[in-house]
C-alpha cells in the first residue's frame, strides 16, 4: 500500500482511487478475478474485499427483529444472515484474489467486520484495513485496530458528531496512517442525502479524508474534492450482470469516466494564487494600454483627443492613463504607437 501510506502521511497529494469488489463477485471467484482485471482497466489505484462470514457477522435467525424490511428495493424479503451469507469473499479466495490484484499492480485491501477478520488479515500479509460505516460504533474493533501497526481507514455513514468525535479520538495518535471517509449508508444514495457540506467538519479532524460513494454518477465525489477529499470509494460490478450490489456501481467504462473526472476535478483545483498562469502568459499581450490615436509631435499635450486605451499592450498600463493626460511628448509617437509611462 505504498501509495495509499504515502497519501495518508501527507507524502503525495492526488486522489487516491478503490474500486470495492464487495458482493458483486456473486459467489463465483472467476468473477471476482474479471472485476479486478475491470479495476485495472478503469484506472483505480486498488481493488478493496470484505472479509466476514455470515456467522461472525449476525445470527441466522427468523426473527422479525432479523428481517430486512420489505420496503428495501434491494434486499428486502431476506433475514440479515441470509444476505450476510449470499454477500460473503469466501476466506479461501482472499489469498488469490489479492495475488491477482498485486500481479496487475493493484494496490489491495479489505473490509474486516470483526476482530478475528483483523487478524484473519494480518496474518495474511494485508498492509491495510478498512472499517465500514457500520462498525463506526464498534469501539473494541477499532480500539484493537488502534493498536496495529497498518493504515486504517474509517468510514463515517450514519455517525453522529459524536460518534465520530470517539472514533476520531481512538485513532489520534495515528493521523498520520489512518483516512476518514465521509459515507451516506443508504443504496442507491440520493443526491438529497449526500451532505457533502459535511465534508468540512470532518477535515478538521486532521487526517486525510475521503468520500465513499454509494451516488450513481461523480457529482458528489466531484464537489468532495472540492472540499478535501483524496480516497475515494465506489463500488465496481461486471457489465450486463445482476449482483447484490450491482444497482449502486458501476461497470468498467463508467468506472473509467469515474476516476477520469475525479483525476480532472483534482487538476482543476489548482493553485490559490492569483498570477498569469503558463497558459495564460501567451495572452497577456492583448491587454489594454494607452495608445497614440493620432501622430502626436514632441513637446505636444496629451489629451483625449490624440490618447486612449486600447488594445494591444504596447504602452503604459491604463491605470497611468489618467496621470499622462496633460503631460507633453517629450518625442514623436506615431499612431498606434504605445504611450511610455516614463516620459518626461
Amino acid at each position: 500500500m505504498r501509495i495509499l501510506s504515502q497519501i495518508l502521511a501527507r507524502e503525495l497529494v492526488q486522489p487516491y482511487i478503490i474500486a470495492e469488489i464487495s458482493a458483486n463477485h456473486g459467489g463465483d471467484i472467476t468473477n471476482a478475478k474479471k472485476l479486478i482485471d475491470s479495476a485495472k482497466n478503469s484506472g483505480a489505484n486498488s481493488v478493496k474485499l470484505q472479509t466476514f462470514t455470515a456467522d461472525r457477522i449476525t445470527v441466522n435467525s427468523d426473527a422479525q427483529e432479523f428481517a430486512i424490511p420489505s420496503t428495501s428495493t434491494l434486499w428486502g424479503g431476506k433475514n440479515l444472515w441470509e444476505l450476510m451469507k449470499e454477500a460473503e469473499t469466501p476466506l479461501d479466495w482472499h489469498q488469490e484474489l489479492f495475488k491477482h490484484a498485486e500481479s496487475l499492480g493493484l494496490e489491495v485491501f479489505s473490509t474486516a467486520y470483526d476482530i478475528e477478520a483483523v487478524k484473519f488479515l494480518l496474518d495474511s500479509g494485508i498492509e491495510c484495513i478498512k472499517v465500514s460505516s457500520f462498525d463506526l460504533i464498534n469501539i473494541p474493533l477499532l480500539e484493537y485496530l488502534s493498536g496495529c501497526k497498518v493504515p486504517v481507514i474509517l468510514s463515517t455513514g450514519m455517525g453522529s458528531a459524536s460518534e465520530i468525535d470517539i472514533a476520531a479520538k481512538i485513532f489520534s495518535h495515528r493521523k498520520d496512517s489512518v483516512g476518514i471517509l465521509q459515507c451516506t449508508s443508504s443504496y442507491p444514495c440520493a443526491p438529497s442525502d449526500v451532505n457533502i457540506s459535511r465534508h468540512r467538519k470532518l477535515v478538521e479532524y486532521g487526517f486525510v479524508t475521503g468520500y465513499s460513494d454509494h451516488t450513481l454518477d461523480s457529482v458528489a465525489a466531484i464537489l468532495a474534492i472540492a472540499n478535501g477529499a483524496l480516497i475515494f470509494e465506489k463500488h465496481i460490478s461486471l457489465a450486463g450482470t445482476e449482483s447484490l450490489d450491482s444497482q449502486f456501481s458501476m461497470d468498467e467504462l463508467q468506472f473509467k469516466d469515474y476516476v477520469g473526472n475525479i483525476l480532472q476535478a483534482f487538476e482543476s483545483l489548482g493553485g490559490a494564487v492569483f498570477e498569469p498562469t503558463l497558459s495564460e502568459a501567451s495572452s497577456l499581450w492583448e491587454r489594454p494600454s494607452v495608445i497614440a490615436l493620432t501622430d502626436i509631435h514632441a513637446g505636444e499635450k496629451f489629451t483625449n483627443l490624440n490618447i486612449g486605451i486600447r488594445r494591444p499592450a504596447l504602452g503604459a498600463k491604463p491605470e497611468f492613463f489618467k496621470r499622462i493626460l496633460g503631460m507633453r511628448a517629450s518625442e514623436l509617437i506615431r499612431k498606434g504607437e504605445g504611450v511610455p509611462w516614463n516620459i518626461s
